[in-house]
């Protein structure tokens, strides 16, 4: 998975395996929080550094379709 969809998608995993815990888990709900911070932060910051701003057009991009009989498109990417 490139490093742009894992740090749109951690935080979003994380909050799903939150939502699916009991309410008594209260220290388990910050350990995957801070866990799922720190995993966008080593990828932002793994991003950061690999980012050529030389470079024309967009950067870690993915394009996928989505829901084609609609022309839904996952589409993202990092510009200069």
């Amino acid at each position: 998975m490139a490093d742009l969809n894992f740090i749109i998608f951690c935080p979003l995993l994380a909050a799903v395996c939150i939502a699916l815990l009991p309410r008594t888990f209260n220290v388990l709900f910050r350990a995957v929080a801070l866990l799922a911070t720190f995993l966008s932060l080593l990828g932002a910051l793994r991003l950061f550094l690999a980012f050529d701003p030389a470079a024309a057009g967009l950067q870690f991009e993915t394009d996928a379709g989505w829901v084609d009989a609609l022309g839904i498109r996952y589409h993202v990417g990092w510009m200069a």
